[in-house]
């Protein structure tokens, strides 16, 4: 037995930091009140090896702000209400125990980002409590009984179990994450989704269960708030050979794909989709439509075994893509099966009303014609280009920190030397002439063509033009035509932008190569009329380090420089998912695959890498959403294996 330490004010008592801080191993802390202003520490780590138990001395809850604790020893708290503003992590359980009963988490609520409690190889203890759920756990034990909980947890290599407990996923945005073989179980429980409330962009399920990791759910109800929240999200999630085993339980919205597995001897859903090498196998099912969707009871590329099948639908339909599923028993009479392809089955000791789509689509559809129609003039802009705020767009450019500082210096620069001039005021060298240096799909063409519309705006230029050229654009293949073609394209570049990619390649050691002539024609050109036109050359940062070292008349004349930089690989998931905002898709799942792919890739084209990443994963969905014949219903939505099939 270890000893009683009082905290609050008056005779033999003492403050929450001094008693945590001369705690020894059994001590029980009882709490009286709270004196903030004497409190000297709100920090505190228990040590490997100590036990300490802290509880309110009359059984009512006393509140503690901004108080946490790193947990390598044993921890036991009741009857505490725990308020950290919304920002700090509370518990920090590491090789340690902590045992909560009794406790309120105030105000986390409103964090998307964070939660209370960090589990690592540590075990979690909670009961009748209000709480939000761990932020984080790996290779932790967590238990949690007769409680509420909030939000959801991203969790690796641990386990749970949850009983006797309400819970709201509708704070944290990451929700449930199980993953890296992790086993979560959900006993005589409740799960309501609020999904209004996560961010608008989050097409998370509400329990991602992944990676080899298992889910069981035992007696347990599973639903969203508002059925119109079911057209974002699923409430579960399985892929990577995920499992869930149901009893007695109903899920209202569910997706297997990715060599998942669904068993167990009863589960209730208004809709199902068994997918990509998935495997169902349920000994009675019972279906509802409360989201009327067309297709909602599904196997795509899979096969199954349903022992009794029931529903109190008018019509209860199934669609069977290069798939095979058995139900032997208590079959509707309105009951159906849709074959969408001539490799799909259904057996059954009854008769089956049976549709063979593929047939009717052969006979009544003919293959839709797409005809996609090119613009006439490659230099007309949208409205809504037009009417956009070209400095707006720079700066909301992701990434390219360096290259916006840069051009926004050299704005100024311009348009502050521009009223000088006006004002009668003597400046400097005022070329615009400028050099880019980036590698591919850094977004040199983006910043030059914002760039002339913004000296445009400002009036340092005459046009809103940007003229694009190449090598081929200017060179010619024979003496004395190089000099004609190049002046004619810097003449339609007169009064505006001419932006020449890979600068580089217009200079060759070749004697019979014209590039020299086209540089030549270029500085003349430069010097005649410095302040009618901007020319920029663009290229790899290597080359065109070159090209200027050997034309030092191009070096004399160019003072303006602009560095691309590589893009970041949290960059790039970011452009790539700003570029689908149009679709529905697991974010998750996007950054994962798209990091795995971008390791391979021999030479980093930046975001032409993202742009043709993204054209696979469309073309996939394209793809995907023919065969199944679900252009109408899913042609925003993107799945797991549109994206995992790259």
């Amino acid at each position: 037995m270890g000893r009683i330490i009082k905290v609050g004010d008056g005779f033999l008592k003492t403050t929450l930091s001094k008693a945590i801080i001369n705690a020894q191993y059994g001590d029980t802390i009882l709490i009286e009140n709270i004196n903030i202003s004497k409190e000297t520490m709100t920090s505190f780590e228990i040590p490997k090896g100590m036990n300490i138990k802290i509880t309110s001395a009359d059984n009512t809850n006393k509140t503690l702000y901004g108080f946490n604790f790193l947990i390598k020893g044993s921890l036991s708290l009741s009857n505490v209400n725990f308020n950290n503003d919304n920002n700090t992590v509370v518990f920090a359980i590491e090789n340690g125990s902590l045992i909560l009963e009794n406790i309120y988490f105030q105000h986390f609520y409103n964090v998307f980002e964070k939660g209370p409690i960090y589990n690592e190889n540590g075990h979690l203890y909670i009961k009748n409590s209000i709480t939000f759920c761990p932020h984080y756990s790996f290779n932790g034990t967590n238990v949690i009984e007769n409680s509420t909980i909030y939000g959801g947890t991203r969790s690796s290599q641990s386990k749970w179990h949850i009983s006797n407990c309400l819970m709201y996923n509708n704070y944290l945005r990451y929700q449930w994450t199980i993953k890296e073989k992790s086993e979560m179980h959900i006993i005589d429980s409740k799960t309501i989704a609020h999904t209004n409330l996560c961010p608008k962009d989050d097409t998370s399920p509400i329990i991602s269960i992944n990676s080899n990791s298992f889910l069981y759910l035992d007696n347990t109800y599973m639903d969203f708030n508002d059925p119109s929240d079911s057209k974002k999200k699923l409430l579960i999630q399985v892929t990577n050979n995920g499992m869930v085993k149901t009893n007695n339980s109903e899920v209202t919205k569910l997706g297997l794909g990715s060599g998942a597995t669904l068993k167990g001897n009863s589960l209730k859903s208004s809709s199902i989709a068994i997918t990509d090498n998935s495997t169902i196998n349920i000994g009675k099912l019972t279906l509802g439509n409360k989201f009327n969707e067309r297709m909602y009871f599904r196997l795509h590329n899979s096969k199954g075994e349903v022992q009794e099948l029931n529903s109190n639908l008018k019509n209860v339909e199934l669609y069977l893509l290069n798939s095979n599923l058995a139900i032997h028993n208590n079959i509707p009479n309105n009951f159906k099966v849709l074959l969408q392809d001539k490799n799909s089955s259904i057996k059954s000791s009854q008769e089956i009303n049976t549709i063979n789509l593929f047939e009717d689509k052969k006979t009544t559809e003919k293959p839709k014609k797409i005809v996609i129609k090119e613009s006439s003039n490659e230099t007309e802009k949208s409205v809504e280009e037009k009417e956009s705020n070209p400095i707006e767009k720079l700066n909301n450019l992701i990434g390219l920190s360096n290259a916006k500082k840069q051009a926004k210096d050299f704005i100024n620069v311009h348009v502050v030397n521009e009223i000088k001039k006006k004002k009668g005021i003597r400046v400097g060298d005022n070329s615009l002439h400028s050099v880019y240096k980036g590698n591919p799909g850094t977004g040199k063409t983006t910043v030059a063509r914002l760039i002339a519309q913004i000296l445009s705006q400002e009036k340092v230029i005459k046009k809103d033009l940007l003229v694009e050229v190449t090598r081929q654009d200017l060179v010619a293949g024979f003496v004395g035509q190089t000099a004609i073609k190049t002046e004619k394209i810097l003449k339609s570049a007169l009064g505006g932008v001419l932006f020449i990619d890979e600068a580089y390649t217009l200079y060759s050691k070749s004697e019979n190569d014209y590039g020299i002539e086209a540089i030549e024609t270029i500085l003349k050109f430069m010097e005649d009329n410095r302040d009618n036109i901007m020319i920029i050359f663009a290229g790899y940062p290597k080359e065109m380090d070159e090209l200027m070292r050997i034309n030092p008349g191009l070096e004399s004349r160019i003072k303006n420089e602009i560095i691309f930089d590589d893009y970041t690989i949290a960059e790039l998931c970011l452009i790539g998912k700003t570029l689908l905002t149009e679709y529905e898709f697991n974010k998750d799942v996007y950054e994962d695959k798209l990091k795995e792919v971008f390791k391979k890739q021999r030479i980093n084209s930046n975001a032409r890498f993202v742009r043709n990443f993204n054209d696979e994963i469309i073309k996939n969905q394209s793809n995907r959403l023919f065969e199944e014949d679900v252009i109408e219903t899913e042609y925003n939505i993107i799945r797991d294996i549109d994206i995992t099939s790259i």
